[in-house]
């Protein structure tokens, strides 16, 4: 395995902090949450502002996700075939059936949601595009484990203890 570069694998921790929870961080939580050193989070925070991955409220001293994540994402999103098609198909079956649409991808034993088509009707299910829920636990994800080679479906089941539960 290639050697891997430390401050590059804790300037993604600390963008990776942004994915289970979007609000704006302080500093302090940051260096809690990531158990490194404050000194070594205000310069990787320093650096992560300076190129604009993350916005600074100079007012509250919090830190949010910045506009150079959004533009990765969508040069990302942009490039992939499955995301364009998977619209088109999620806005015809929402207009058939007039309920909440979502396509996704497995990414090991996660769902993550591609895009999504909201319901019109008053009650609606609770989703994010870009989101990711443990497969076992979502309709989407437990239709693409079902259709896994069984190969493939007993590496996620061996690693990690199996599939998650978030109820009993």
């Amino acid at each position: 395995m290639p050697r891997m570069t430390p401050a590059v694998l804790r300037s993604f921790d600390i963008l990776e902090l942004f994915l289970a929870s979007p609000r704006a961080l302080s500093a302090p939580e940051i260096a809690q949450l990531t158990g490194l050193p404050r000194t070594t989070v205000f310069e990787l925070l320093a650096t992560l502002t300076s190129r604009k991955y993350l916005d600074r409220d100079e007012s509250a001293g919090r830190y949010r996700l910045g506009v150079r994540v959004f533009q990765l994402g969508n040069v990302f999103a942009d490039g992939m075939e499955l995301h364009r098609v998977g619209q088109r198909v999620a806005e015809s079956v929402a207009a058939a059936c007039a309920e909440t649409v979502n396509v996704g991808i497995l990414d090991n034993a996660d769902v993550v949601y591609l895009c999504k088509v909201e319901s019109t009707q008053a009650v609606r299910m609770v989703s994010r595009t870009g989101g990711r829920l443990p497969a076992s636990c979502t309709a989407v994800g437990k239709a693409l484990l079902a259709h896994l080679p069984a190969a493939q479906l007993g590496q996620i089941l061996e690693a990690d203890g199996g599939l998650p539960r978030l109820t009993p």
